[in-house]
């Protein structure tokens, strides 16, 4: 288990009994029963800070459980595969329906054998900080979610990208605002499956400024900023904030500071006088701290390499001088 300054964890947790697996599943107070005859065997893979936990959990027999939800948390989670039977609180879960529990709430479900599920806990203060709201969220009978089948997916894959991400290579979470875009980049999705639109007392013209100061705020910034530090610059919730984005140009507050920033890249290596700079030493201007996710991103937005940028450019600079 790898743990950063920012508290973010991530790492495995496996149980050879149905009790093992209960009590390794802090901060549920949970009481599972084995119902399929054999040997059990579980196995969890997460991702957590003190705010925000995802994890996809595995086991090989079928499973009753009965207790409490955590009681600081909203939790939201689904089948991670279609070929998966979950019944919670008395209805079959699936795309377009997931398991949702207020904090400290009453829950109950049967699982099939090989069971193959994906959960995401997020502090209840931490989601009305982003909702913008007094209120807590609540879904339409109190344990289930509704949602479409496509947001209900992309929730599915992205708790599968975060887990599989951290787990290739721990250490991206030694970076604090590594931590920050985890959180930034579950609260949208979760947000996205329920279909939470704009707080109701903002309005279209609202919203378009908002995005338009952010976009004026970011687009010269070197150094990254956290969504929810971007949000209060601006004067919205983040929830408004990421609405504005998703309607006007269709990515999260997130994708547009990444790119903000990748092309303010692409400007330094294409003017770089031969000999200097270096493409580390751009990469680390623009606040890139992990050099390979630097230029994995910098390839997936322009198609090519930053090391392709700063030598095809320098070689036409001594073109033109020979």
């Amino acid at each position: 288990m790898s743990s950063s300054e920012s508290l973010t964890e991530v790492g495995q947790i496996t149980a050879s009994d149905v009790d093992e697996c209960a009590e390794a599943h802090s901060p549920w107070e949970m009481r599972h029963t084995q119902f399929s005859l054999g040997e059990f065997r579980s196995r969890s893979e997460f991702v957590r800070n003190e705010r925000v936990i995802v994890y996809r959990q595995w086991w090989n027999r079928k499973v009753m459980a009965r207790g409490m939800s955590p009681a600081d948390y909203v939790a939201v989670g689904a089948p991670a595969n279609d070929s998966v039977h979950v019944n919670w609180c008395g209805r079959d879960l699936s795309r377009e329906r997931w398991a949702w529990t207020q904090p400290g709430g009453e829950v109950n479900y049967t699982t099939s054998e090989r069971s193959d599920h994906v959960v995401a806990l997020i502090r209840a203060d931490v989601l009305a900080d982003y909702r913008g709201d007094t209120e807590p969220a609540s879904a339409e009978d109190g344990v289930h979610l509704h949602c479409s089948e496509e947001m209900g997916r992309r929730l599915a894959v992205t708790i599968q990208s975060i887990l599989s991400r951290y787990a290739s290579d721990p250490s991206l979470l030694d970076d604090p605002r590594e931590s920050q875009d985890f959180e930034s980049e579950v609260l949208g999705a979760v947000a996205a499956c329920a279909n939470w639109g704009p707080h109701p007392e903002d309005d279209r013209r609202r919203r378009r400024e908002a995005w338009r100061s952010a976009a004026a705020y970011v687009e010269n910034r070197h150094q990254p900023i956290t969504v929810p530090q971007l949000a209060k610059a601006v004067g919205v919730s983040q929830r408004t904030l990421e609405y504005a984005f998703h309607e006007d140009l269709g990515v999260t507050p997130l994708q547009f500071m990444r790119r903000c920033r990748l092309s303010g890249a692409l400007r330094d290596l294409r003017s770089a006088a031969p000999g200097s700079p270096t493409v580390t030493e751009v990469g680390i201007k623009w606040g890139f701290g992990d050099l390979g996710r630097f230029a994995a991103d910098y390839r997936r937005l322009f198609g090519f390499l930053p090391s392709q940028t700063l030598n095809q450019d320098q070689s036409q600079v001594d073109r033109l001088r020979s």
